[in-house]
């Protein structure tokens, strides 16, 4: 019996470090946007601005923009990237309360990217 209750005590202490870690990453984050779009037309467009952004804690994983990435991803200031099809995807990275958020689309002739670099608030 005390095997036990020592094991569920070693397990939710891991368990809750996850769900702590991705409390302290979710906030509101002070972000310089720069933002590109172009096409086969010609049309070009750069432009930079200063946007605040929320990252939400949901359970062991935080969301960016309807993007669900578990924390474990973010380890030690890793940085997560998921492809989506062949010419977009997106990466994240989170350290020292500095985000870091690439986001690029493309196909049938145009694409855009955009870049979030920010310090939480």
């Amino acid at each position: 019996m005390k095997k036990f209750i020592f094991a569920l005590i070693i397990g939710l202490t891991f368990l809750s470090c996850d769900k702590y870690k991705a409390k302290r990453l979710s906030g509101i984050y002070t972000c310089t946007v720069n933002y590109h779009y172009s096409d086969m037309t010609g049309l070009t467009i750069d432009t930079l601005y200063t946007e605040d952004i929320e990252v939400k804690q949901d359970y062991d994983s935080i969301v960016i923009f309807n993007n669900k990435v578990h924390v474990d991803e973010l380890r030690n200031g890793a940085t997560f990237q998921e492809n989506i099809g062949a010419s977009s995807h997106y990466k994240i990275k989170i350290d020292k309360d500095e985000l870091y958020y690439f986001s690029t689309n493309g196909g049938l002739g145009g694409s855009s990217s955009i870049e979030y670099i920010g310090k939480k608030k």
